[in-house]
């Protein structure tokens, strides 16, 4: 069937060993051949997972159960409203910290892609896909959207509360939409203690400008709010705050626990920690 992949993706294995984190499957699941149903997808992707990568894929919704990436999905601009990702309140709940095969943050193609509590990766990119070089453009979207994203991504998702039906209008049809209103996340830490996330939508108006605002709290602390953040990032040990505000400007703050001591801030650049205060 697969007519020896599997070894020629371990010959590809011998030499870059675990130099290569993932594959990227391009076409596949589009709908374009018959031989890329589901028992297709998983077996291409167990060939690839065997082999310590994870798997990709181009189209929206390709290798729901496998994949870690679409394409489709993440490219907000490219492929049109009905191709946006996985569209399931469900698989979300499961899978939001394992996964970027959502449906993102971009009003115009209406229902789960109007301010979705959970966020969504967003491929803005600079090395020319679609014309892309914005490398600004780029830098901005990574602290506007993409940290906040991979933040909520440290926790799991344990209460999920929908508001009232809403109605909706966009490319070319009228609906009734079930927003979510308040997403409650878990983190793991030992001794059977945790860190909680809560997540709200400020209005289940969508007439209201604050339907389309979400706030953050971390054990109790505002973290987020109006698209300005002070977010903590823990990683290989080291602790950092992110700050971004759109809007510039002051912000006030009040610290996490374990914050409240001495702290170092520093403006990041292209060359790297600057202005250390």
């Amino acid at each position: 069937m697969a007519n020896g992949r599997y070894n020629r993706f371990k010959d590809l294995y011998d030499i870059v060993g675990d130099k290569l984190d993932f594959v990227y499957v391009d076409v596949w699941g589009n709908g374009q051949s018959g031989d890329n149903n589901a028992w297709q997808t998983h077996q291409l992707a167990k060939e690839l997972n065997d082999l310590g990568w994870r798997a990709a894929f181009e189209w929206g919704f390709a290798g729901e159960y496998d994949s870690t990436f679409q394409h489709w999905a993440a490219d907000l601009t490219y492929g049109g409203y009905s191709l946006k990702g996985i569209n399931s309140d469900i698989v979300r709940f499961i899978r939001n910290h394992q996964k970027d095969s959502w449906v993102g943050n971009y009003p115009k193609y209406g229902g789960a892609a109007v301010n979705p509590l959970l966020g969504g990766y967003d491929m803005i990119d600079f090395e020319g896909w679609q014309g892309r070089n914005d490398w600004d453009g780029f830098i901005k979207n990574i602290f506007k959207t993409n940290l906040p994203t991979k933040f909520i991504q440290h926790y799991k998702v344990y209460e999920w509360k929908n508001g009232n039906p809403v109605n909706m209008s966009d490319n070319g049809q009228s609906y009734k939409w079930t927003p979510e209103m308040e997403i409650k996340l878990r983190n793991e830490k030992e001794n059977g203690k945790y860190d909680e996330l809560i997540i709200t939508r400020k209005s289940n108006d969508v007439n209201n400008p604050l339907y389309k605002q979400r706030k953050m709290t971390l054990n109790g602390k505002v973290v987020f709010d109006e698209g300005k953040y002070l977010i903590p990032w823990t990683q290989n040990g080291v602790e950092k705050l992110y700050h971004f505000n759109p809007k510039a400007g002051k912000s006030t703050w009040e610290v996490l626990d374990g914050w409240s001591g001495k702290v170092y801030v520093y403006e990041l650049t292209d060359l790297g920690k600057t202005n250390e205060k």
